[in-house]
């Protein structure tokens, strides 16, 4: 069986940021050449981005370091909540799933105080506080999501049954948090905001309250997924998704 942590351990290496910044300059770098004009400015540890949209219209943009870490991130603990998620689907055993919930949380409290104490280089030591609080944060959503819930047939929380597909559910809540670009769609503005909340306040919202089309629980690891902003590919887009407007 794979250590669900196996992977996402190394970032309490003392040489992941290291690495992770020649893979910024050279792998990243490498794969926006493929449509866009980049330029390096390793100094500031950012890539300035020159392209054009779907209307042909010029746009700069930059891409720093610390964004690129918190993508990195996301992508192991990605990975480490979909091999969690299958071992407790495997644990009949209520106790058994506790306590292997328990232990990955013990174990990510020791990747915390390892990252607190691993020697960096001077120059990366900014990126310190963004591991510590990935790791903090993967830590609190996993009590969310598994943390055993006392509830009775007088408390229980209701389950609302989604009748459509789940990214366009996720998709909803996504645009209702961060507005709904209206790119496709000429002569109509972007929407704001409709809510303020944390990302994973939302993931809880959705896997505590919805089920699935099929009647079943939606996957944590699901959920997280299509709520990462690094992960467009995974939203329903024009005309497809439900539009908002503030009609």
């Amino acid at each position: 069986m794979i250590h669900p942590l196996r992977n996402y351990r190394s970032i309490a290496k003392a040489n992941y940021i290291s690495n992770l910044e020649d893979k910024f300059f050279t792998e990243y770098y490498n794969y926006l050449l493929g449509g866009l004009n980049v330029e390096k400015d390793e100094e500031n540890s950012l890539l300035r981005i020159n392209g054009f949209d779907l209307y042909n219209r010029g746009f700069q943009s930059t891409k720093t370091l610390s964004s690129y870490l918190i993508e990195e991130c996301n992508k192991l603990e990605e990975d480490a909540r979909t091999l969690i998620d299958e071992i407790v689907l495997s644990l009949l055993d209520d106790q058994k799933q506790r306590e292997f919930i328990k232990n990955i949380s013990t174990e990510l409290q020791v990747l915390y105080d390892a990252i607190k104490e691993v020697e960096l280089q001077a120059k990366n030591e900014i990126y310190r506080p963004i591991l510590l609080n990935q790791v903090d944060s993967f830590n609190k959503l996993l009590h969310a999501l598994y943390q055993p819930k006392k509830q009775n047939s007088g408390n229980a929380i209701p389950k609302i049954q989604w009748l459509e597909s789940t990214n366009l559910l996720t998709t909803l809540f996504y645009e209702l948090l961060n507005g709904q670009k209206k790119a496709k769609q000429k002569g109509v503005s972007n929407t704001k905001p409709f809510i303020r909340a944390k990302t994973t306040d939302i993931e809880k919202l959705l896997i505590d309250n919805f089920l699935d089309s099929d009647g079943k629980p939606l996957s944590p690891t699901t959920i997280k997924t299509y709520l990462n902003n690094s992960r467009p590919e995974t939203r329903v887009d024009f005309p497809g998704r439900i539009e908002l407007d503030f009609k």
